[in-house]
């Protein structure tokens, strides 16, 4: 797992992206990143975004994020032979008989590409469009089985990881990722849609910052989010002062939540001290 000078919004005229990405962390299908508890039980309505970049095509199931709560598991990740086909993206939330799983039909070859993954869900949402998708600001249809039992990567109690999936309940680690991920957001409490995280300009679909008050560059946007992560929410930006790399003592929180950022730690962007830790 390294830190990469870059952007996430794949170069050009600076004055062209409103809100550019200027790191990302490379997986390299070793290391990972885990949180064993987000402090209080989640709520049913929350929504995921990432930028993504792979940076191996070979027909091997690996997990971008993934979670375990008693019976009941989440993941999503780059999808093999028995999880929609090789190359595609798959996520599931489940336990027992009511799981979701979706995976979509088009596949994600090119390597020197970044995506841009938006996960929403809402336990309240009629049947059948409890979770939905977006991939580079176009939402997809995808093969989905039943509404999912489970509505929240982080609850209390949960172990979760970026860049592996959690095996339970021996909580082992398996399925590791092997490429970028940059400004990773959970946001609990809301469920958003592609537009509070992107814009199309000139059709190309760039990085937009979720609490921004307009988007110049959709008119048919408009939306605002409500400016909070929620609980159990968190960013993570991966800027080089984010990293805690003394191996010996924790770190002031950079983003003044109060709360220590521990040893071999990234720290949470949004605030809400949801630190993750390194592991390989």
């Amino acid at each position: 797992m390294s830190i990469i000078q870059g952007t996430a919004k794949g170069g050009g005229v600076a004055s062209f992206y409103d809100f550019p990405i200027e790191q990302s962390l490379r997986f390299d299908g070793s290391s990972y990143l885990q949180k064993n508890n987000f402090g209080t039980s989640a709520g049913t309505v929350n929504t995921f975004s990432f930028w993504m970049k792979l940076s191996d095509l070979s027909d091997t199931r690996t997990t971008i994020f993934g979670a375990w709560y008693d019976t009941a598991d989440f993941d999503c990740g780059i999808g093999a032979t028995g999880y929609g086909a090789a190359n595609t993206l798959r996520s599931n939330w489940g336990g027992g008989a009511n799981y979701n799983l979706f995976y979509i039909n088009n596949k994600l070859r090119d390597i020197s590409a970044w995506y841009h993954i938006v996960i929403s869900f809402n336990s309240s949402n009629s049947s059948g469009n409890k979770v939905k998708k977006y991939i580079n600001g176009t939402q997809i249809t995808a093969t989905t089985s039943a509404d999912p039992s489970y509505t929240s990567f982080g609850r209390n109690g949960s172990t979760s990881r970026i860049g592996a999936r959690v095996d339970g309940p021996s909580l082992s680690v398996s399925q590791r990722f092997k490429g970028y991920l940059a400004n990773i957001q959970f946001i609990d409490g809301q469920e958003l849609d592609q537009y509070f995280f992107g814009e199309f300009k000139d059709n190309i679909w760039v990085p937009y910052n979720a609490f921004s008050t307009a988007n110049s560059g959709n008119a048919s946007d408009g939306d605002t989010a409500t400016n909070s992560y929620g609980t159990n929410g968190f960013r993570l930006a991966f800027d080089s002062a984010d990293f805690n790399w003394s191996g010996s003592s924790t770190m002031t929180d950079p983003y003044g939540s109060g709360t220590a950022v521990p040893i071999y730690g990234v720290a949470d962007a949004s605030g809400n001290g949801k630190h993750w830790v390194m592991n390989s």
